[in-house]
């Protein structure tokens, strides 16, 4: 184990060791990016790989796209195969991005004019998407997918229609192909990667961003017919100007990994990190909640990946923790690869048949069950 290792341990105890206790055996599943567009076909992948661009060097890239009709049905029966204690099944907190960027709207600005669209007009063009959202309410009802509020878009919009205007041809490129990022990262920001929603490049830009968030929230309501609680953080970049606004829209819970990464505006790739722990209140009083485990498969292949998130588990209960768990769409996706699905379910299967099994008191909670426990 090197040092590095051994100081996210360190951390990791750390974070575990403070705040919220329970002796509840409680698991939440975390799932962010659901509606938000990525690669959009085999087709445009296979051309951007061809043209040069290494696509098939970030999982995200080469896995995650628009969720389908298979990708939900098939989730959806690996959860509905288990309860807990209280004949709960396993249930996805589906952390939701309500619109994408509307790209022949801003092509006829001259990428002038940033304009967007529901993620639910955006599945009328993909294939095999037609039931999306009516699967997204019928896991509602059969309380098994839960979304909740992940932002107004997964893009930093004052940054990209920025690039798109310099003509760079890369990001034109993208664009063409109906995608907003090429980076080779997921969370490691650069000036030509766009993932981060909320790291402002200006005053004028984290006003932008509030007006978004604003709008996001309400849209939410409109399309689910409820206020999302809780909220996540594209790259988990935010700062306090976004707490006070989705504060006053109802949002409280902050949901966070280890650490927050409160942006330093005109700097693209620099923030400065704040750890965080479970049942900790910012001045707004909302509460953070911390992903202690990780369940991301399509990140770590060829390791042990049930084992290694059930340690996790264990460790969260040991310290008297709910096993909040990490786990991103891309992992239940198979439009572009159908084997990441299809092994990605098993190992889902295999991976609450073993918590079941282990700790027969198991409770399957959504991110905002947590809220009475916690205010």
């Amino acid at each position: 184990m090197n040092i590095n290792d051994i100081k996210r341990k360190l951390i990791i105890n750390y974070a575990n060791f403070r705040g919220f206790k329970t002796d509840r055996k409680i698991v939440v599943f975390e799932s962010d990016d659901w509606g938000s567009i990525r690669m959009p076909s085999n087709e445009v992948y296979n051309k951007l790989l061809a043209k040069g661009y290494p696509v098939d060097r970030l999982s995200y890239l080469k896995y995650d796209s628009l969720e389908s009709n298979s990708d939900l049905e098939m989730l959806f029966e690996v959860l509905t195969s288990f309860k807990d204690k209280n004949g709960n099944h396993p249930v996805i907190t589906a952390n939701t991005i309500v619109s994408n960027p509307d790209f022949e709207k801003i092509r006829a600005s001259s990428f002038l004019e940033y304009h967007s669209e529901l993620f639910t007009e955006t599945l009328k063009r993909y294939p095999e998407r037609d039931r999306v959202f009516e699967l997204h309410k019928l896991g509602i009802k059969k309380k098994i997918f839960y979304p909740q509020l992940h932002g107004m878009e997964h893009v930093n919009v004052g940054r990209w229609m920025k690039s798109l205007r310099g003509n760079n041809e890369m990001i034109r490129f993208a664009f063409d192909n109906q995608l907003f990022d090429l980076s080779e990262h997921h969370t490691f920001v650069t000036k030509h990667s766009f993932m981060d929603t909320l790291h402002p490049a200006s005053q004028e830009d984290l006003i932008l961003q509030g007006e978004r968030l604003q709008l996001a929230t309400q849209q939410f309501k409109e399309l689910y017919g409820y206020y999302s609680k809780t909220f996540i953080a594209p790259c988990y970049i935010w700062n306090r100007y976004h707490e006070k606004i989705l504060k006053n829209e109802g949002v409280v819970i902050m949901q966070s990994g280890l650490f927050q990464k409160n942006p330093i505006i005109q700097n693209v790739n620099q923030y400065s990190k704040k750890l965080h722990y479970t049942g900790q209140r910012n001045e707004f009083n909302q509460i953070y909640t911390v992903r202690n485990c990780a369940f991301e498969p399509s990140n770590f292949q060829g390791e042990n990946i049930v084992e290694r998130t059930l340690n996790q588990i264990r460790r969260s209960f040991h310290y008297r923790k709910p096993a909040i768990i990490s786990t991103h769409r891309l992992n239940f996706i198979g439009s572009l690869d159908m084997q990441n699905r299809q092994r990605n379910l098993e190992d889902l299967n295999k991976l609450i048949k073993s918590i079941i099994v282990e700790f027969p008191d198991v409770e399957f909670l959504t991110s905002d069950d947590l809220y009475p426990m916690l205010k």
